[in-house]
């Protein structure tokens, strides 16, 4: 009875842990703005700059990392911009010069 048991408990752990949740999935992101100036802060210790002259920035980060964007253009006005993966699009703004937003990067 004891070793049905843990046989059973055995299964139920190992079924319960799915790839998946073992191993990030890499997922490539673009970062699209067409004004100012952004830094782009992903991954450990990783920085990207989008100036309007490049127009598109793709980089791949890891699922659920948080990509911070922060404006570093003293233009006056918004700037706006479109962060797009496989599943989700957002638009979003920063008001002025050092404003940042943060997004989550999910692959659902």
């Amino acid at each position: 009875m004891k070793n049905r048991f843990l046989l059973l408990l055995t299964f139920a752990i190992l079924l319960g842990c799915t790839k998946d949740d073992l191993y990030p999935i890499p997922i490539e992101i673009t970062l699209t703005s067409n004004e100012g100036a952004l830094e782009i802060h992903y991954a450990p210790n990783k920085i990207d700059t989008l100036l309007n002259t490049q127009g598109t920035a793709k980089l791949t980060v890891m699922e659920n990392d948080v990509v911070r964007i922060r404006s570093i253009c003293k233009c006056n006005g918004k700037v706006q911009y479109n962060i797009k993966s496989p599943t989700f699009s957002h638009l979003s703004f920063l008001l002025a010069y050092g404003d940042e937003n943060m997004h989550r990067i999910s692959n659902q």
